[in-house]
């Protein structure tokens, strides 16, 4: 459980003045008040905290004691140190003002205990994160919000208006932009957040606010973010924020746990089991089923998102889950091996993703800079590691032959290519190749033509010069004009019985250029 003690060092940190000496031997000594030394006295209480000058160190050098002494002028030698003793020296010449800053610290972190005692009353009546997140907000007096770990919005402090653009975007949309997530991080020198921050306006539309990850172990569960409002940030909100993040990180995971997390979460583990283990047995994924939903007559696709070579990939695989999921609602995503994996069933009667649909991700992949790489249609999750596989080799052999600009490449586009690059491991690939093929290639190295282009083309569209001629940016009389010149120099008729032996020597070509 979350320890709410308030300990020397955590008064000690929460102190103004530098710190010229600190002198730490019981880290976890529970402190319950501050009082001012007296050189009368010769007996010191464990849980008390002594104001003084280093001079009076002189008085507490036999004993055991917590004291924070103020200088201006000097130290203690580290040999005059009592064992067990902790000790703190800042510069400072005002004993006042240092007392008074210790009380302060003391009588604020007694309003946290009554907080703490509330919020572990919520995780174990297992209310709502809402309530949480209105309790919490009366404490801190400032509107908060509370998002998950891809930064979707899970509760936030309702009926408050606020003049911040970040603020107005999430609750309006549910989840910041790729814009917002990068701003915010850039400006505030790509920090981790384990430990509450205060995040200065980026923007004049914008507010300081305080963010912090909710943090269960290493596993990161969400974030959790104050704005400053309706009051000014104190030097204590830091510390109080940092003991509501933990407390509600408890909250979080012991839901989870509770519910023995969701659907989603069992998908996700289930797939991943797949992938890392291969094809485990049909009885043992018989009897997780129930939780997938998967319906064994459609027809389900594996689109693989490739981010391994993004510095962002925290940030960006956030954002773009948040984004796909509004796109396609319906689909399965999770987060493998730093790509994202999505898992859609399109119907039974489709071959192959038609393009209107998987025109919205088209737009999000060029926006973000990302390949996606799609795999033939199955019905059968067993074998979704062979379909993984297919989806990579998608990206790896369409990102070597196609143009840039190409951002989604489907694997039946690149099977034959596949199927070439396993027979080169036997055989030379030019006993294969058709000899006109071949001429071609060479007349075209040395006259600057563009005809194995062409064919390839001409082929690809079944004989449709219209449609060729489109796919390369030509005039279709130029591509009736090549295709005469390259029957003229091969002495080829491009009829039926000639064409797949053609398509096979031009993907040979073409693999031979990788």
């Amino acid at each position: 459980m979350v320890n709410v003690s308030l300990t020397f060092s955590k008064i000690c940190d929460n102190m103004d003045g530098k710190i010229l000496v600190k002198k730490v031997c019981r880290e976890c000594q529970k402190i319950e008040r501050v009082k001012l030394f007296d050189s009368s006295q010769t007996q010191f209480e464990k849980d008390i905290v002594y104001i003084g000058t280093v001079d009076d160190y002189t008085f507490m050098k036999n004993s055991e004691v917590n004291a924070i002494l103020c200088s201006d002028h000097g130290t203690v030698t580290e040999t005059e140190y009592q064992p067990g003793s902790n000790i703190v020296i800042i510069e400072s010449s005002n004993v006042a003002k240092t007392l008074s800053d210790a009380l302060d610290i003391i009588f604020n972190f007694n309003k946290v205990l009554p907080v703490y005692q509330d919020l572990m009353k919520t995780i174990l009546e297992n209310d709502p994160i809402q309530t949480v997140v209105n309790k919490c907000e009366k404490v801190l007096q400032n509107p908060i919000a509370v998002m998950d770990s891809s930064f979707k919005l899970l509760a936030w402090t309702r009926d408050t208006e606020v003049e911040d653009v970040y603020w107005n975007e999430i609750i309006e949309n549910g989840y910041p932009s790729l814009t917002t997530i990068t701003s915010i991080q850039k400006a505030n020198g790509y920090k981790s957040f384990i430990q509450p921050n205060i995040i200065e306006p980026v923007q004049e539309a914008d507010v300081r606010k305080i963010l912090t990850r909710l943090q269960d172990g290493k596993n990161n569960l969400g974030y959790f973010a104050v704005l400053e409002v309706k009051h000014k940030f104190k030097d204590f909100d830091l510390e109080l924020v940092n003991l509501i993040s933990k407390i509600i990180a408890k909250i979080l995971s012991y839901q989870n746990t509770e519910n023995n997390k969701c659907d989603n979460d069992r998908y996700e583990q289930m797939i991943i089991d797949i992938l890392d283990h291969g094809q485990i047995s049909e009885k043992q994924i018989e009897k997780r089923l129930p939780y997938l939903k998967w319906n064994f007559s459609d027809r389900y696709y594996l689109l693989t998102i490739d981010m391994t070579e993004r510095d962002n990939f925290d940030t960006l695989s956030c954002y773009f889950k948040n984004a796909v999921k509004k796109l396609y609602p319906s689909c399965n995503l999770l987060i493998y091996n730093q790509q994202i994996l999505i898992i859609d069933g399109l119907g039974p009667v489709l071959l192959k993703p038609e393009e209107s649909y998987l025109k919205p991700l088209k737009d999000l992949l060029v926006k973000c800079g990302l390949h996606c790489g799609i795999s033939n249609g199955f019905y059968n999750i067993i074998q979704l590691g062979t379909y993984y596989k297919q989806s990579l080799l998608a990206i790896e052999l369409g990102e070597a032959v196609e143009k840039p600009g190409t951002s989604i490449y489907y694997y039946s586009n690149y099977a034959l290519l596949y199927m070439i690059r396993v027979c080169s491991r036997q055989e030379d690939l030019r006993y294969f190749c058709h000899p006109a093929v071949i001429q071609l290639r060479e007349y075209d190295l040395s006259k600057g033509t563009h005809y194995i282009e062409t064919l390839e083309a001409f082929l690809k569209y079944n004989k449709n010069s219209y449609l060729a001629a489109d796919a390369i940016y030509i005039h279709r009389n130029t591509m009736v004009y090549r295709i005469n010149k390259i029957k003229e120099i091969t002495g080829l008729n491009l009829e039926e019985h000639e064409v797949l032996d053609l398509m096979v020597s031009l993907e040979i070509c073409k693999y031979e250029k990788l």
